[in-house]
């Protein structure tokens, strides 16, 4: 037990050292936090400028490119908990693009499709100026559709108190969040889902409920 928080504080310390480091080399004149391994203006012969790619091979995240991420931010995302404190300085960063999108993986979404099982993380993100928290993949599915399907009603309850996420929106076989909450009977969620979508949604949410307990 006593090595396990042990371990855990090590990786507490760990993170929140990256965060230090990544937010200094943020602050470095010519890093474009956008921008993955090209030069930036005025680097040419003379070596006098930043490079563009210095942020992510400061943190080996260079050979991310082969999986066609574009972004410190996503290729960060992509390493999950190792890299949590690098992201979070990175989602404080002024500029951030959060809605940036992998070239060659689009059914991962964003960079926030990783941390869906990491409620806090998932907080700073929609936190961030100009996300977008309706973007759907290549089966339609909405980030509080992927939340609710899986077991990460913590994060499906932080996408629920923002006003603009789509809680009617559905998936290619036309299931909403309120079928996902009521199937895998994730209740918090689904008692804020009701709260938005009035009391006349209560039978059919009451009828799925049936429909599912029948086929178990």
């Amino acid at each position: 037990m006593q090595e396990e928080q042990d371990w855990q504080q090590d990786q507490v310390e760990n993170q929140e050292n990256l965060f230090k480091i990544a937010e200094c080399l943020l602050r470095a004149s010519g890093i474009e936090v956008n921008c993955y391994g090209k030069l930036s203006p005025g680097s040419g012969g003379g070596g006098s400028g930043v490079k563009r790619g210095e942020f992510e091979f400061a943190f080996g995240l260079g050979g991310n490119r082969s999986a066609g991420f574009t972004s410190p931010l996503l290729a960060a995302s992509s390493r999950g908990t190792d890299m949590s404190g690098v992201v979070r300085a990175l989602l404080a960063a002024p500029g951030i693009d959060v809605n940036s999108g992998p070239d060659r993986v689009k059914w991962q979404n964003t960079a926030l499709r990783f941390w869906l099982a990491e409620s806090k993380i998932v907080e700073l993100f929609l936190k961030t100026p100009g996300i977008d928290v309706c973007v759907q993949n290549d089966h339609d599915a909405t980030f509080l559709i992927l939340c609710l399907c899986g077991e990460y009603e913590a994060s499906a309850l932080e996408f629920l108190k923002i006003p603009e996420v789509d809680i009617y929106a559905k998936d290619d076989g036309g299931r909403t969040a309120l079928d996902f909450a009521v199937e895998k009977r994730h209740t918090g969620a689904l008692k804020a889902l009701l709260a938005r979508m009035g009391p006349e949604s209560v039978g059919r949410a009451r009828g799925l409920y049936d429909g599912c307990r029948e086929r178990r």
